[in-house]
């Protein structure tokens, strides 16, 4: 398996719910819209709506450069908040 194929593997074992809920606390406390962070990623307004719904399936890659964006680890986003 080649590096591409590793970062396109779906996280499909990783509760979306939790991925989901934690971007959109992340989002809300930098007073970003769902709009903002679609455009941003250059993806539908849709799809990043199921993302933080736990409704759709992404990608390593994908969930690293929101952690990115969002100035967080990638562990962060995968972690359900203890708070």
């Amino acid at each position: 398996m080649n590096v591409m194929e590793k970062e396109e593997i779906l996280i499909t074992e990783i509760n979306m719910k939790i991925i989901g809920y934690n971007l959109k606390r992340l989002r809300e406390a930098k007073g970003y819209s769902q709009e903002y962070v679609a455009n941003h990623f250059e993806m539908s307004q849709y799809y990043y709506r199921q993302i933080e719904k736990g409704r759709a399936n992404t990608t390593i890659m994908l969930l690293s450069r929101l952690a990115n964006f969002f100035n967080v680890t990638l562990r962060d986003l995968l972690e359900e908040n203890k708070k």
